[in-house]
């Protein structure tokens, strides 16, 4: 399996909607609302589950155990980090980055989101909606709604140049090992 990777600024960037069904086309780069992302480079043990409880944990590093991270081909531990003001993790994978960003009182209804998004359905217990970028096409995202008014977004951004395909089936492997951290929705 390719190795997967994660962009800080598509991550704020790329959200979804919470709507069923089809294939939506926007323009643009999706933005999300907030500030720009900082990376505190702390590592984060992340072999604890994301949920808390039934509620989303403010430690987005958990939404990934290091076993899970390093069977799919992590070369570091996540280093935990912020994204337009949000917890996320970001993990490498060499040519390839990984980030998990939880946005715990914005349900993806309430994203601004530009790009191509297509829903997924249900991966595990999660509607998901899976969206690209227009201008860069070695990344994708995919975001779950948690509840209403929480949701998580998983984005993968390849160093080279390859399939958007490619990369979202990349982003869709890492997002269902993500999905099983996250607290029924």
């Amino acid at each position: 399996m390719k190795r997967l990777v994660v962009l800080a600024g598509m991550a704020a960037a790329l959200l979804a909607t919470a709507a069923c069904g089809g294939s939506t086309q926007g323009q643009g780069t999706p933005t999300a609302t907030g500030a720009a992302s900082s990376d505190t480079g702390s590592s984060q043990d992340t072999s604890s589950s994301g949920s808390t409880n039934g509620t989303l944990t403010s430690d987005a590093c958990s939404l990934m155990t290091q076993s899970e991270a390093t069977q799919h081909g992590a070369t570091s531990s996540g280093q935990a980090g912020t994204v337009a003001g949000y917890p996320d993790c970001n993990w490498d994978f060499g040519t390839t980055s990984v980030r998990a960003a939880i946005f715990a009182n914005k349900g993806v209804s309430q994203l601004s989101v530009t790009g191509p998004v297509t829903d997924l359905g249900v991966i595990g217990s999660h509607h998901a909606q899976q969206m690209t970028n227009n201008v860069n096409t070695s990344g994708c995202q995919i975001a779950f709604a948690v509840t209403p008014t929480s949701s998580v977004l998983v984005t993968v951004q390849e160093a080279t140049s390859i399939s958007t395909a490619s990369v979202c089936q990349d982003t869709k492997t890492i997002a269902t090992v993500v999905e099983k951290h996250l607290p029924s929705s």
